[in-house]
């Protein structure tokens, strides 16, 4: 009776420990599985990653798992907005963080890149192109592979913002930053639509050695337009310049006038002989040795023609009264993005006209936008 007894106290321990044991072996096991979590900026980097390969959805789940509140969550909505056009969502979520200094690299870039297509989208072109030089700044400052693919797509996309801009309007943009690097890109534009632009891009690679843009510029000048070819000059021609009757009004008006053709002379590199005859005083014997005429005239009727007189001989004439030569100024003054110029002249009647006129276009282009008052330097009328 007492080894029945314990056979069954022995049959009822095994039959529960057996049950016992393998809950119990479970628990070591099962405490070994932990969730491993990823920070906010590693989940950030994710959905960056997704949106470079287009894959919103992919975008939107790193997106889930970031908190709400973090500027990493607000960044990758941004971008996620912008690229469903979600524009006024997409800055509502980017202006306040465009100076948060906290964040990584990577996140600065992606919300200065962000902010740049969406002003360039909205057609604000000053900041679209400062958004796009900041990010090529970052990238530069933390570098970690050869970046070359990524600076050129940068330069291509503020080429795209600038190049279609009107001269006026790009040079209201450099009055408007005061950075050389945004002013190296406006200028670069303007030689670039320039009719010699190959000549004007050379002149810039040396003005702005140290600008990014200068491996971008070898594309601009195997694009460009072949410079417009002027007919040979014969060395051998003669040039007589018909003045009008000397008197003493115009008689400065005429002097000026001699060194500009002289000037514009040397600069061509023409050093073919002019002769100088006033309307009265030109003999038959002399037209016939000429082979060009230069006709200046002063009138107020702004026209310069090519013409040929009776014997065929080519007749240049130069109608350029103060006003225009004023607006003349005016145009350069621009198209080289002079926005501060200094006006030297003298206490000559004649002078003085001239001043009077071009200071009259400076205040009355309706493009002056940009542009400052010229400053003025009088000095003594016989200098």
């Amino acid at each position: 009776m007492t080894r029945k007894l314990i056979h069954i106290i022995l049959t009822s321990w095994l039959l529960f420990s057996s049950l016992y044991l393998p809950a119990h072996a479970e628990t070591p096991a099962a405490a070994t599985k932990s969730v491993i979590k990823k920070s906010t900026e590693a989940q950030f980097l994710d959905g960056k990653t997704c949106l470079e390969q287009a894959n919103i959805n992919c975008a939107k789940v790193a997106l889930a798992l970031i908190p709400s509140i973090s500027p990493y969550a607000k960044i990758l909505d941004g971008a996620i907005a912008l690229q469903n056009n979600q524009t006024d969502q997409a800055l509502l979520q980017l202006l306040p963080l465009q100076f948060d200094e906290s964040l990584i690299a990577p996140a600065k870039i992606t919300l200065h890149r962000t902010l740049a297509q969406i002003f360039a989208n909205i057609d604000d072109k000053q900041q679209a192109v400062q958004h796009f030089i900041k990010a090529e700044t970052l990238l530069r400052q933390n570098q970690t592979h050869d970046l070359s693919d990524e600076i050129d797509t940068g330069h291509k996309q503020i080429w795209q913002v600038l190049h279609t801009s009107a001269p006026a309007d790009l040079i209201a943009l450099r009055g408007n930053n005061t950075d050389s690097i945004f002013q190296g890109w406006i200028d670069l534009t303007l030689a670039a639509q320039h009719s010699e632009s190959k000549l004007r891009i050379a002149e810039w690679r040396t003005i702005y050695a140290d600008h990014p843009a200068q491996k971008f510029t070898q594309t601009l000048v195997e694009n460009a337009p072949p410079a417009s070819t002027v007919a040979a000059f014969n060395p051998d021609s003669v040039v007589t310049v018909i003045l009008p009757s000397q008197t003493e009004m115009d008689s400065a008006t005429i002097n000026a006038f001699m060194l500009g053709l002289e000037t514009a002379a040397n600069l061509a590199q023409i050093s073919n002989p002019i002769q100088t005859y006033h309307a009265a005083q030109i003999q038959p014997e002399e037209i016939a040795r000429t082979d060009y005429f230069v006709m200046p005239e002063l009138s107020e009727s702004a026209e310069l023609t090519l013409e040929k007189n009776t014997t065929g001989i080519p007749v240049l004439r130069i109608r350029m009264p103060l006003r225009d030569e004023a607006h003349a100024i005016l145009k350069f003054a621009k198209q080289h993005s002079m926005q501060h110029p200094t006006i030297i002249t003298t206490q000559h009647e004649s002078a003085q006209a001239m001043l009077s006129r071009i200071r009259e276009a400076w205040s009355n282009d309706p493009e002056q936008s940009g542009y400052d008052q010229s400053h003025t330097v009088t000095l003594d009328a016989d200098i």
